[in-house]
């Protein structure tokens, strides 16, 4: 049984979703820990 190319396409949708959560992720994480010192500092 070969996946049918719908059920491929839906399989790259969902990583390519995951791909950009991590990402979003990630870009918060450093913002986070840059902006963080710099709010701990103003205080």
């Amino acid at each position: 049984m070969y996946p049918t190319q719908e059920a491929l396409m839906k399989l790259i949708v969902l990583e390519e979703m995951m791909k950009l959560i991590l990402l979003r992720k990630i870009m918060n994480l450093t913002v986070l820990k840059k902006i963080g010192p710099d709010i701990n500092k103003s205080q």
